[in-house]
């Protein structure tokens, strides 16, 4: 039997254990032989299938398909194969989004908050804590656009944020939104579901890149004739 580790598309385990249950071998080609795959995820039994081309040594390659007494990790049982490709199907993994240009301290929050999300659909009890980690992703976002570490309530920061210019209304509106849906997910008496999850998140991917990606982008000359027009 071939086992292997692999981010379940299904329930976003990651590295879950697959198993491969299933295979066809293709001879049907000159040069080499197709083997089509299916393989159990161990979390939550849902499945995955690939075609595993092979040019050499596929009697090594047929014995680990086979066999019931030993376990072949995927690679061991191909070291000795020419592989072309080896794509799984369905393709629809989580992948954590980190928007560019932002301050250090803003990626340690938001790395947590978004690894704990990619991780959810396995583990239904962590759509509180990710929900926390994005609260304190905006917490810390909004200490850097501050440019200090105060720890005010969360509204007032934003509100001052709007009065000193640092926030447009728009701006101000979405932080508060953000806010809004993150103290759901504090308050365990609160109902806090994945599509509120998903929405949240949604909110403080966009507030960052409105904040801290768009603003890097605008070239230092461009700013500089902005300031030069107002004077």
């Amino acid at each position: 039997m071939i086992t292997f580790k692999y981010n379940c598309p299904h329930c976003g385990t990651e590295n879950s254990g697959f198993e491969v249950r299933a295979h066809y071998e293709n001879t049907g080609y000159s040069n080499r032989t197709i083997f089509s795959i299916l393989a159990i995820c161990n979390t939550c039994c849902r499945s995955i299938i690939s075609d595993i081309p092979i040019s050499d040594n596929i009697t090594n390659f047929k014995k680990a398909l086979s066999s019931r007494d030993n376990y072949y990790n995927l690679m061991d049982a191909l070291s000795h194969s020419y592989v072309y490709n080896i794509n799984f199907s369905p393709k629809n993994q989580l992948q954590t989004e980190i928007p560019e240009n932002l301050p250090d301290s803003v990626i340690d929050e938001l790395n947590t908050a978004e690894d704990l999300y990619i991780q959810v659909k396995a583990k239904p009890h962590f759509i509180k804590a990710s929900g926390n980690a994005y609260r304190t992703t905006l917490e810390r976002a909004l200490c850097e656009l501050a440019e200090n570490d105060d720890r005010a309530k969360l509204n007032k920061r934003i509100e001052k944020l709007f009065e000193t210019g640092k926030l447009t209304e728009g701006l101000k509106d979405f932080a508060l939104r953000i806010r809004a849906l993150s103290s759901e997910a504090s308050h365990t008496y609160n109902d806090f579901s994945l599509d509120d999850l998903k929405e949240l998140r949604i909110f403080t991917q966009l507030f960052l890149r409105y904040t801290f990606t768009l603003p890097a982008m605008i070239p230092n000359n461009s700013k500089e004739n902005v300031s030069e027009n107002k004077n």
